[in-house]
């Protein structure tokens, strides 16, 4: 769409918005709603972020090279609130958003589709 080849998910900060809005649900929301709107609230984040670049990027249109900046921009500063907020809970908290960002196969071992 944008021709540029620096231009992934995880470059824009599409991801880091995910993976904050993940970390952020298992610190804050984890013990009294369900897990299973983790993803939901991943995919919240990611579109949030997205609106957010392109809001950010618009200046007259939105150039690639803009567009690749910001993204560049939101996505340390994406990295920077995960981290922190990860590392300020409590260490099961931390372990589960650990776990949940880098993936698991517990538990899945000896069982078939």
């Amino acid at each position: 769409m944008i021709r540029n080849p620096m231009a992934s998910p995880d470059v824009l900060g599409v991801t880091g918005g995910a993976s904050s809005a993940a970390v952020c649900f298992l610190s804050y929301f984890a013990g009294t709603v369900s897990i299973r709107f983790l993803p939901v609230a991943a995919m919240l984040g990611a579109a949030i972020v997205t609106v957010a670049l392109y809001s950010l990027a618009w200046k007259r249109g939105v150039t690639p090279l803009r567009l690749v900046l910001v993204g560049v921009g939101l996505s340390a500063i994406l990295s920077g609130i995960t981290d922190d907020d990860g590392a300020v809970q409590s260490e099961e908290r931390g372990d589960q958003a650990y776990v949940w960002l880098t993936g698991s196969v517990y538990g899945r071992i000896g069982r078939t589709c």
